[in-house]
This record gives structure tokens, C-alpha cells and sequence, in this order.
């Protein structure tokens, strides 16, 4: 993940993603919208990073796994 992100409900979260490559390395930049009804247009990202539930704050560097958008499509 390219940048720190909170989130606190005891939840799995999705969060929409776009992929950058910076320095031979990969990296999610996470969207931050308004909740989960708040769906970014397809173009504008490329999957979603899986956060997984029992912690409030994940921090830049850490993988996550990442599925992509058009995997989703088919």
C-alpha cells in the first residue's frame, strides 16, 4: 500500500485502489470515499486491496492482498 489508511469497524474492508509503479515496486493508492455505496467509476481504478478485519490502522508498505477490477468483470 502506498500511504497509511485508518479504518475501524470489525469489518473486512475493499478498498477501491489504483496501482502505481514507483521505483521498481507496486503500489495500491487506496480512494477514499464515503463508504461502501460509494462506488468510483471503473476507469478511475484498477481493483480493490482486501483489508482484512481486527485492526484499525494499516500502514504504508504493508501488502495486502489485491484484486484486481477486471478479474471481476469476467
Amino acid at each position: 500500500m502506498k500511504s497509511s489508511t485508518e479504518f475501524k469497524p470489525n469489518l473486512t474492508f475493499f478498498a477501491q485502489a489504483k496501482i502505481e509503479f514507483e521505483n521498481g515496486h507496486v503500489y495500491a493508492d487506496l480512494y477514499k470515499g464515503n463508504g461502501s455505496g460509494d462506488m468510483v467509476h471503473p476507469t478511475m481504478m484498477d481493483g480493490f486491496v482486501e483489508l482484512p478485519q481486527g485492526k484499525n490502522v494499516y500502514q504504508s508498505g504493508d501488502v495486502y492482498t489485491f484484486i484486481p477490477f477486471h478479474s471481476i468483470l469476467k
